[in-house]
């Protein structure tokens, strides 16, 4: 082999070797860019979600706190008529609610009739007319 052989073999190497490096930086920067919009878009869900639970934390405290209140004011309404029990019974109550029921709705549609069926035939008639029956003619 002569110099010159040497020289294109090695060229084409180092030719092959950087395109196959600029393959390379192409494919895996793809890679890596994708991957980065991923996280920023798990880092931006994270934090919203983050924000969501602390408005809802903060709602759960509201709520505690207005809870806890009304049951101040139950006990202090306790507290001030102690003699005043309840003097109905609990069959009375119901009774008064089913009482206090809204009547039925009308019926959107009128009663169905059943419309009687067409008389039977007796016994001795037959429910086909009469046909002539012919001998066949040889």
């Amino acid at each position: 082999m002569d110099l010159g052989t040497m020289l294109s073999i090695a060229g084409g190497a180092l030719v092959g070797a950087l395109i196959a490096i600029g393959f390379a930086v192409w494919w895996w920067g793809g890679q890596l860019k994708e991957a980065a919009q991923r996280i920023t878009a798990l880092d931006e869900s994270r934090h919203s979600a983050k924000e969501e639970s602390g408005k809802l934390r903060r709602q759960i405290d509201q709520l505690q706190q207005e809870v806890n209140d009304w049951r101040i004011q139950a006990m202090r309404a306790k507290s001030v008529s102690p003699g005043l029990e309840p003097t109905s019974t609990r069959e009375e109550i119901e009774d008064m609610l089913l009482r206090a029921t809204p009547p039925a709705a009308p019926e959107p549609f009128a009663a169905t009739v059943i419309l009687p069926r067409k008389p039977q035939p007796a016994e001795d008639e037959t429910p086909f007319p009469a046909t002539d029956i012919l001998p066949r003619r040889p």
